[in-house]
């Protein structure tokens, strides 16, 4: 009984710190959409203003979701688990890293979204975003005597969801290779796009 009430608190203190680095880093977003520093005189000077920023908001949309996405998917994942051991630690310590470091390459593609090495660059690093959370899910379904229950068909369908930042990463990066505003458009419609055709595939191999 006295083991377990140190380790309840410290894996407390782990899901409380990964919550702060989502929400630091959700609202750090806003960061980037600022009104010109010039003053705007008139009415039309500000509607001006507010148009102009609109591949501002189009990169906060896509990086609050994207954000909102991972941090729901790990909220989920840790319910499975009763600690943290050291390579868990280690695979969330790299998400959230990644998750920490994503305003930036959102501020790049809202400067730069009409280039191709803006749309790759934040592409690039959603793969990777991707790549530590499928690493996450797997060190905690693989460590059986760390579940709170056996894995069922929730948790397995949770592992495949695992993979839709991957694809929508690759659709974005490769679409824009070819035309670079189009891969913004990727990386907005194809999340919903891949999450319908899992839940598709899904009930179909359940059938």
């Amino acid at each position: 009984m006295t083991d377990k009430k140190p380790n309840t608190l410290q894996f407390e203190r782990f899901v409380f710190f990964s919550d702060a680095v989502f929400a630091i880093a959700i609202t750090l977003l806003i960061i980037d959409i600022q009104l010109p520093k010039k003053p705007l005189l008139t009415e039309q000077d500000l509607q001006q203003a507010l148009v102009s920023l609109a591949p501002n908001y189009v990169g906060f949309l896509i990086s609050f979701i994207v954000i909102g996405q991972f941090w729901a998917g790990h909220r989920r994942l840790f319910r499975l688990a009763k600690d943290v051991g050291g390579p868990t630690l280690f695979a969330n310590m790299t998400l959230l890293f990644a998750i920490a470091f994503l305003p930036f390459p959102t501020a790049v593609v809202n400067a730069y979204g009409g280039t191709t090495t803006a749309v790759v660059f934040y592409g690039a690093w959603l793969l990777f975003a991707g790549l530590a959370n499928l690493w996450l899910v797997h060190s905690i379904h693989r460590d059986e005597g760390n579940l709170v229950a056996p894995l069922g068909d929730e948790q397995r369908f949770e592992r495949r969801r695992a993979v839709l930042p991957l694809l929508i990463a690759t659709s974005g990066i490769v679409v824009g290779l070819i035309y670079a505003p189009a891969g913004v458009v990727a990386f907005t419609i194809s999340p919903p796009i891949f999450a319908k055709l899992l839940a598709w595939r899904t009930r179909e191999q359940s059938g």
